[in-house]
């Protein structure tokens, strides 16, 4: 879905092992030659629309593997390289470059621990900054909605990853991209 940057989802494996005690199915992605998610976004600027290509792609791999198997006690993992961004990572914005640090950088050292951010999101319940410049562009405050929904203290009322999908695919079409 993405192309050759970032994380390309291309579907789900209908090879899967089932022993009658657990089921393992898998998600397929291609083949990056610009490394993980992590390297890709510490070496290059990230557009609006590969922002959003990038995130509808997570969405819909996060969303297969949230799906019900019915009549299955399932339980899905996900591995990969990268689950944060880089240290400094631009977003080009309308000819503007962002530079973009890490969410709590003030609060917490570069390679936080566990418990560093519990306290801070757990306990302190901080939220990182979305900068109010993204009020400026759509699709940009599309994503600064999902991502408050997303911080719900309360688990039940956060965003499901189909919801992000549908939202990201109707962003996606509204500004039109093509996936």
């Amino acid at each position: 879905m993405f192309g050759s940057s970032g994380f390309n989802y291309t579907g789900n494996s209908d090879a899967f092992r089932d022993n009658g005690t657990w089921t393992q199915l898998w998600l397929v992605s291609d083949y990056h030659e610009h490394g993980s998610l992590f390297d890709y976004l510490n070496r290059y600027t990230v557009t609006v629309e590969g922002m959003i290509k990038l995130s509808l792609s997570t969405a819909s791999g996060l969303a297969h593997l949230h799906m019900e198997i019915v009549g299955t006690q399932a339980s899905r993992y996900l591995r990969y390289g990268a689950g944060v961004l880089g240290d400094r990572q631009p977003l080009l914005h309308g000819g503007i470059h962002e530079d973009y640090q890490l969410p709590y950088y003030d609060l917490v050292q570069s390679d936080p621990s566990v418990e560093e951010m519990r306290k801070v999101v757990c306990e302190q319940k901080l939220r990182p900054n979305i900068p109010n410049r993204w009020q400026s562009c759509e699709a940009l405050r599309v994503m600064a909605k999902i991502m408050r929904e997303c911080w719900y203290a309360n688990s039940a009322a956060r965003l499901t990853a189909l919801r992000i999908k549908k939202t990201l695919s109707q962003l996606s079409q509204s500004e039109g991209i093509k996936m």
